[in-house]
């Protein structure tokens, strides 16, 4: 903190030069246009589809899935890494909006694969080396699936609905996801025995290479106008339908619990600053609804008690 009481990154992005963002901006949202004109051409490259679409069930991805099918007309395959911990609501807006778009649709489920890791990583403490994002280690373990996923369908690209204020590009090379870049030697060595078959180790073979799509650092839109375009073209007509921000999984909502409780903070305050001053989420309704969540987790609410059936289901009582 400054003088002021500013972290670093908002001191940082205070100083961004409002013409130099814009022309960002205009960048990126040609660079998209661009990939939607050479993935509708005759000649394109790839299998049946054109792109594998993330889909987790919070609006982000269900948004990604609306643009890439149904505004730009592409080819989708939706696919959901199932970590076994998907919320009831998740779960009804994946068949929702896979229906409702006419998709095709599959579940990714490596059984035992997520408890293995969540285990190691809350046992180990392997969070705090990361200011305690869960979503830094699952993330790239899903990305991974995601790949090998299109990997096997001669899909050249995945698309996913994540945000990177602080990395603000189009598109992310297929390195980004090796799992050697994220996990530890020891675990990933145990976890490759078993599940080999799972991952993308790459093209190096002379397959068609990968890239991860991030359209939604090009497209900065609020979670009120997502939440609008959701409504008209999908019919979702309840906001409750989705959870609150950066609290649609159940491994955040533990990290969050764990490290409010050793730590005294929110491991994901600096990521919900950034979609703040993206102007991607309203700051008073996000302190609002997050002064909603401490309240439930620090009570005794279902949710809490989902919390500690998590932390017993991979052996290591935290709640």
């Amino acid at each position: 903190m400054d003088g002021r009481g500013y972290c670093a990154s908002c001191a940082k992005f205070e100083k961004t030069d409002p013409a130099e963002y814009a022309q960002k901006n205009l960048v990126l949202v040609r660079q998209l246009e661009d990939f939607v004109r050479r993935r509708r051409s005759p000649g394109r490259s790839g299998g049946r589809y054109d792109c594998v679409v993330a889909l987790s069930g919070g609006k982000d991805s269900a948004f990604v899935a609306w643009l890439f099918a149904k505004k730009y007309g592409l080819r989708c395959m939706a696919a959901t890494v199932d970590m076994g911990y998907l919320s009831r609501d998740a779960t009804k807006n994946i068949g929702f909006v896979s229906r409702k778009l006419n998709i095709s649709h599959v579940y990714l489920r490596p059984p035992f694969l997520f408890k293995k890791v969540f285990a190691y990583a809350f046992k180990t403490d392997f969070f705090s080396k990361v200011n305690g994002l869960a979503c830094h280690l699952c993330g790239s373990l899903i990305s991974n699936l995601l790949c090998r996923l299109a990997f096997d369908l001669k899909v050249p690209y995945v698309v996913s609905g994540a945000f990177s204020p602080e990395n603000r590009v189009l598109f992310k090379d297929e390195e980004t996801v090796y799992l050697e870049k994220e996990f530890p030697s020891s675990l990933l060595r145990c976890l490759r025995k078993t599940y080999a078959r799972w991952f993308y180790s790459g093209s190096t073979d002379g397959g068609q290479r990968l890239s991860i799509v991030l359209p939604l650092n090009a497209i900065l839109v609020s979670e009120e106008k997502k939440m609008k375009i959701l409504g008209r073209e999908l019919g979702f007509g309840r906001r409750e339908s989705f959870a609150p921000p950066l609290t649609n999984c159940l491994v955040s909502l533990a990290s969050i619990y764990l490290y409010r409780k050793k730590f005294g903070y929110n491991p994901y305050s600096e990521t919900l600053g950034h979609l703040i001053r993206h102007g991607m989420y309203d700051r008073a309704l996000s302190l609002k609804r997050l002064k909603e969540l401490y309240a439930n987790l620090d009570g005794s609410s279902s949710l809490r008690r989902e919390i500690n059936d998590f932390f017993l289901s991979i052996k290591t009582k935290r709640a």
